[in-house]
């Protein structure tokens, strides 16, 4: 990934951070905040569009592990993902139009 594809998946990246916590945090108050992290992921090299690697939970915690287990979790951070892509789309010209600034 270029870095100049990096600062444009930044909005991408934020758009679903936003609606994970928020759709997340209605049934599962606990849920930490980690934020959005910059950096050229692997998984991402060769991306010709804005893009960013989501990570719902960590399987190295026991309590995030046994979350991730369930459908009703799957679902929702699902819900989550779709809804944050489609804040991004819908905001496109606009996020878009500050990229050149």
């Amino acid at each position: 990934i270029t870095s100049s594809k990096v600062e444009a998946s930044v909005p991408l990246a934020r758009y679903l951070q936003k609606a994970m916590i928020a759709n997340l945090r209605r049934a599962y108050a606990e849920l930490k905040d980690l934020g959005v992290t910059k950096a050229p992921f692997w998984v991402l090299t060769g991306a010709t569009m804005p893009c960013a690697l989501v990570e719902v939970n960590f399987l190295s915690n026991r309590a995030e592990e046994k979350l991730l287990r369930t459908a009703d979790y799957q679902n929702a951070a699902a819900q989550a993902i779709a809804r944050g892509v489609g804040d991004y789309l819908d905001n496109y010209h606009y996020v878009s139009m500050n990229q050149t600034k």
